[in-house]
């Protein structure tokens, strides 16, 4: 995804709400107020249909924000309850009435999408959990209706308390938030929600183009929510954010956000809902449909037979027919130019004069990536070269030629000559997206073509030695994490020592693609040694993403030393993700879960209190 792409998703991943007369009468003392109640949470009947009307507005400012800065849906977002689930309940979600205005996404392509059906899980605390949708549901709409069931998620505590915290995840991370309940004049009861600090992010596609994870600060957040009286979820919620996302030093972008929710008896609840099959829904599959090597079919003799604008115009048209039609138009396009090379030379001009609509480009590039003729490669690669190309679009380009169907040492070579260029900043940061490039390449092709490999090896290897800076250095380490290459493990080794807690950090991010058997024994040592929490977490974090991509449990030595360090851990970030580390394996370690049971009674924080309950039943941790 590239960064203004990223500045327009924002809206659908913070949650801000606009029900103003909220605000207006909070009462910030409970001293006053009624008991809290024993039981405050969700309390749902098989059958249930809830309907609210929905606002969301953004605006973006900054480097990332680029064209369609601002964005703002209108929508009813509907919900059927079709069972009931351990403690909680099976939702059926659907947007409807969906209207978008400003934004470069704000098309009646991407209007007529957020209107597909989606599956989730709500709990007892109304934490929502297993977003699923259709596998015709395209990778961009799914982040979308997922960021925005996130925004609106309110988690309450299972003791009766006027305040509490608990850390929750949206599409940009992992972030503590406060609450607090207090009477209001339109509710005997009402809950303030207040976004306290991103604890680790989540962005990895943008952090691979960018050289290193961007960070998110949160620079104000408000929200109040009226609580359902009857344990039917909130009766509406407000709330106002503002968000900086930078990578560095570096301000990528400045996010203000406005969300409202407020629940309606109007209206008929879609009929979809009432045969949506949760069997069908899916959570674990690729990113996009033509995620795929495979070379795109020949192109129909009446598709062939066209010229390029027409082709165009049958492309754009394609765009809103189907769930996936701009991946089949993608296609369809990639068709035509497998047989037409010397149509691709007029394409790219056309998209570097602006000829076409910009909100196309990513699609185009997307066409131009699955063509899979050398004649596309080549044209790539001049794009990413061109700087009369805007910068976005020579990143989609280095970005595309990552993924190409068949790669080759030409194309390894083409990446690396350009991650050698110096010159404008903007030449710097399209280079560093070269870099990155080369990196996932090489992941790519370990197996199949190990010589394209080797290539990419010896130039991150050349790059990390000539790094002079702790930022070049990080970019090199992200690339180097997106190969996984073992043979690499060595150079990242030299970094467990760095001054820089944040180069120490990226080291540790960049060895979660390398084989499982190679970096447990690093890591699990390095994390026994390592003296800064944030380091720590990062490393128990990438010990988890390895684990669960191999849907394994940490071994019985990297159990022992977890433990150890779960027992002093001052930082609440890396005691998370030691938790987590450790709950790999507490179904069949009875040491990991003897340390998530001796740890519960010492946790100060309530939400990783909460996060040890998913790995150990209430009744073992009553025994504490």
């Amino acid at each position: 995804m590239t960064r203004w792409k990223y500045a327009a998703l924002i809206t659908f991943v913070l949650g801000s709400v606009g029900v103003s007369y909220l605000l207006r009468s909070t009462k910030t003392s409970p001293a006053a107020a009624p008991a809290v109640p024993k039981s405050l949470g969700c309390r749902f009947a098989v059958g249930d249909t809830l309907a609210y009307k929905l606002h969301t507005s953004s605006s973006a400012s900054g480097a990332a924000a680029g064209p369609g800065g601002s964005l703002q849906l209108d929508a009813m977002m509907w919900w059927k309850v079709l069972a009931q689930k351990g403690g909680g309940w099976v939702v059926a979600g659907s947007l409807q009435a969906v209207r978008m205005s400003g934004g470069a996404e704000a098309d009646s392509a991407s209007t007529a999408q957020l209107t597909d059906p989606f599956v989730f899980s709500v709990g007892t605390d109304c934490r929502f959990s297993d977003p699923s949708f259709l596998p015709t549901t395209e990778a961009s709409t799914r982040r979308k209706l997922e960021g925005l069931l996130r925004s609106t998620e309110f988690v309450f505590s299972s003791r009766p308390q006027w305040t509490w915290v608990h850390r929750q995840s949206d599409l940009l991370g992992t972030y503590d938030a406060s609450y607090s309940l207090y009477p209001s004049d339109v509710s005997p009861l009402s809950v303030r929600k207040q976004r306290d600090r991103y604890t680790a992010m989540r962005m990895p596609e943008l952090g691979s183009r960018l050289g290193g994870t961007p960070n998110a600060e949160v620079l104000s957040s408000q929200a109040v929510a009226v609580v359902d009286e009857q344990g039917k979820w909130l009766r509406a919620i407000q709330e106002r954010a503002e968000l900086k996302i930078s990578l560095g030093d570096k301000v990528l972008s400045q996010v203000s956000t406005l969300l409202s929710v407020a629940r309606t008896a109007e209206g008929t609840a879609p009929a979809l809902l009432a045969t949506v099959d949760p069997t069908r829904f899916r959570k674990d599959f690729a990113e996009a449909p033509l995620s795929t090597s495979a070379l795109p079919p020949a192109p129909e003799p009446s598709l062939a037979g066209q010229s390029l604008d027409a082709v165009l115009i049958d492309f754009q048209q394609g765009i809103g027919k189907t769930k996936d039609g701009a991946f089949r138009s993608a296609q369809r396009l990639a068709s035509y130019l497998s047989v037409h090379p010397e149509a691709i030379a007029t394409l790219l001009q056309q998209i570097r004069s602006g000829a076409i609509d910009p909100k196309l480009h990513s699609l185009l590039f997307l066409a131009l990536e699955r063509t899979g003729t050398l004649a596309a490669e080549k044209a790539l690669g001049a794009a990413m070269a061109d700087r009369g190309m805007t910068t976005q679009n020579r990143m989609r380009a280095a970005a595309a030629l990552q993924d190409i169907p068949r790669p080759t040492e030409g194309t390894a070579k083409t990446l690396m000559d350009q991650a050698r260029q110096q010159g404008s900043a903007d030449d710097v940061q399209v280079s560093r997206s070269a870099l990155l490039a080369l990196g996932a390449l090489s992941h790519r092709t370990i197996d199949r073509q190990p010589e394209v490999t080797a290539l990419a090896r010896s130039e991150l290897r050349s790059h990390l030695q000539s790094a002079q800076s702790p930022e070049e250095v990080r970019t090199v380490l992200a690339a180097m994490g997106n190969a996984g290459d073992k043979e690499l493990v060595v150079e990242l080794g030299k970094y467990r020592q760095a001054d820089s807690e944040q180069v120490r950090a990226s080291a540790a991010d960049a060895y979660r693609r390398v084989d499982r058997a190679t970096m447990e024994p690093e890591l699990r040592d390095w994390l026994g040694k390592e003296e800064s929490g944030r380091v720590r977490s990062a490393i128990a974090s990438s010990l988890v993403e390895r684990l669960r991509e191999d849907h394994a449990a940490a071994s019985a030595e990297t159990v022992a030393i977890a433990a150890t360090r779960l027992s002093s851990e001052s930082d609440p970030r890396a005691r998370g993700a030691l938790i987590e580390l450790l709950g790999t394996a507490a179904a069949s370690d009875a040491k990991a879960k003897q340390a998530l049971v001796e740890q519960f009674p010492r946790e100060t924080v309530v939400e990783l209190k909460v996060l040890i309950g998913r790995f150990v039943s209430g009744e073992e941790l009553n025994r504490t």
